[in-house]
């Protein structure tokens, strides 16, 4: 694909393979429309731009015509700013172009303007994902969703536990060791054995050894 400079003086049989795509407005009108305002309950005046663009293929040789595109579209005022100023009317003729060379490469990889053209590609953008989301079915759109929830969830859990280990990391750099709170090695004292009652006449001697137990004497 080559600008349109490059197609003086050149034949078919030179360059079979080597396209013109010509971008050109066809049209450019600044008018003023009605427009009912809902906040002020009544109609107030809208300025837009009206902008007719269009894109033309052609093979470098020959000029050929191979195929083309055309788009009509009105742009508010509102949207870009006052139509007085030149920054805001190049913003809209840089909408429509980009808008309408997408149309193109989505024309041309579909086989619409040759085989010759059908490779031609894109950078994928969000609204290309949006409508690959939009073509899946139900089913995979449930699909997707549970296996988004879950990689949503362990990531969740891994980035809270490194915070809680990055949290002590801290702890133990910065507190001094007599003000930290010594940690519990005893099991509860509910999980700890009763004392075994010893009976009058029993000596220590005689009673079974328990470590962990205390004698308690029982009065008659």
């Amino acid at each position: 694909m080559g600008p349109s400079t490059s197609a003086e003086g050149l034949t078919s049989s030179d360059v079979p393979e080597v396209y013109v795509l010509e971008f050109t407005i066809e049209q450019l009108d600044e008018a003023s429309r009605p427009r009912w305002n809902w906040t002020e309950q009544r109609y107030t005046d809208d300025d837009i731009l009206h902008l007719e663009v269009s894109l033309a293929l052609s093979r470098a040789g020959n000029q050929e015509t191979v195929g083309g595109l055309y788009d009509i579209h009105d742009y508010r005022a509102g949207e870009f700013g006052s139509f007085s100023s030149p920054q805001s009317v190049r913003a809209v003729v840089y909408r429509a172009a980009t808008a309408l060379t997408d149309e193109f490469v989505r024309s041309a990889s579909n086989g619409e303007f040759g085989r010759n053209l059908s490779q031609i590609q894109r950078p994928a953008t969000p609204d290309d994902l949006v409508n690959s989301w939009d073509e899946l079915s139900g089913e995979w759109k449930v699909a997707s969703a549970i296996v988004a929830v879950f990689f949503a969830v362990l990531v969740l859990s891994l980035a809270i536990r490194m915070l809680l280990c990055v949290v002590q990391f801290i702890y133990w750099l910065c507190v001094p060791g007599w003000l930290r709170q010594p940690r519990t090695y005893l099991p509860p004292r509910a999980v700890r054995s009763r004392p075994r009652p010893r009976f009058e006449g029993e000596s220590k001697l005689d009673a079974p050894v328990d470590a962990d137990s205390e004698d308690v004497e029982v009065e008659e």
